[in-house]
């Protein structure tokens, strides 16, 4: 009977409006947000409708949006006081669009979740959690318009399902259980699990699986933004990889850097730590064909044109041959690899060996 009378009540649209604005007014006052909820009620089964949440960033554009939200709410006056604590979430048609801009260095999400981020005790600091999460039909883009070209991501066709969701200021903690979607550069990630957390300075992705079309990534991931954040991807960010077991579709590469050779797979091992332009690769394995690369390396200035790459591999052995090395990165070693390789056929080398070029 209360639950029936709870429902009348919270259908009548100007209860709705005033819950709505005073969870909204709290978050804003308290933290200095831009957060906005149209309406929020009660479903016949008891749950939480959430129609039309808007999240706007420092320049007044959308950070966060979300079409329809159902939940059930553990505790109505928390919820009022800003302590968010749902059961289970479920969210379609979202948006997130981060986005770095022009002449800045920090990305808006940073931005945002460094409002939660007093810098001293709270008897409520913004707090969370969900025991499950449901996200469909939704879309993420992240931007840089400090770049030639400002378009980094887009996903579209997000669908995710994930539980443990904790949001305790500006940190993030959430397993993925199962992640899909569709990606501009070309490649579709059919599933995904990891134990994802985010912070202010990390991105980790532990316990990783992830499957695309042609490729399989398992293993560990931390991004490290500490440093200068994230404006300066290929040289501030520090990226320490554990990657095992795994195969690497040269198609699915070819939507970051297209210059492999297509429909090639690659079978890889390796520890990487570094930023993109300047990283180690150690106790690696790498197979595709019949190539077979093991030892460790270290690569500098590989994407700065403007500067001597280095390769250095230590204790390496090489096995391959002149037409594999052409069928992997024709565009790369079609003009480069020496025509007198033709006559080994199947040739390998071991020990140290270093390669300097402009």
């Amino acid at each position: 009977m209360l639950l029936v009378l709870l429902i009348i009540i919270f259908s009548i649209p100007a209860v709705q409006t005033y819950v709505a604005e005073k969870v909204t007014k709290n978050l804003n006052e308290t933290y200095g947000t831009d957060i906005h909820v149209k309406r929020l009620g009660l479903n016949w089964k008891g749950e939480v409708d959430v129609r039309e949440v808007y999240i706007a960033d420092h320049h007044s554009d959308t950070l966060i949006y979300g079409k329809e939200l159902q939940t059930n709410i553990i505790n109505f006056q928390n919820l009022l006081n800003g302590d968010l604590g749902f059961g289970d979430i479920v969210m379609d048609h979202a948006k997130l669009y981060v986005k770095i801009y022009k002449g800045e260095e920090t990305d808006n999400l940073s931005i945002f979740a460094e409002k939660f981020n007093t810098g001293k005790p709270s008897t409520s600091p913004f707090s969370l959690f969900s025991n499950d999460v449901k996200l469909t039909n939704s879309r993420v883009k992240i931007t840089n318009e400090n770049l030639e070209k400002p378009d980094v991501f887009v996903f579209d066709n997000v669908n995710v399902v994930a539980n443990n969701l904790k949001i305790d200021g500006p940190e993030i903690d959430v397993k993925i259980e199962n992640l899909s979607l569709n990606a501009a550069r070309g490649f579709v990630i059919e599933d995904m699990q990891a134990d994802f957390s985010y912070s202010l300075t990390n991105i980790t992705l532990k316990n990783l699986n992830l499957k695309t079309t042609e490729s399989q990534i398992i293993g560990e991931i931390d991004l490290d933004y500490s440093k200068n954040g994230m404006a300066d991807f290929i040289n501030d960010v520090t990226i320490t990889a554990n990657i095992k077991n795994s195969k690497i579709a040269t198609n699915d590469l070819n939507g970051f850097y297209n210059e492999f050779g297509p429909d090639q797979l690659i079978l890889l091992d390796t520890e990487l730590y570094g930023t993109l332009n300047n990283f180690k690769a150690l106790n690696t394995t790498f197979e595709t064909g019949a190539t077979k690369i093991l030892g460790d390396y270290t690569f500098r200035n590989i994407l700065d044109s403007e500067k001597e790459y280095e390769i250095t591999a230590t204790n390496h052995y090489i096995a391959t041959n002149y037409f594999e090395l052409r069928r992997f990165m024709p565009k790369v070693l079609g003009d480069v690899v020496p025509l007198e390789l033709k006559e080994l056929q199947n040739f390998s080398f071991s020990g140290n060996t270093s390669i300097i070029g402009s």
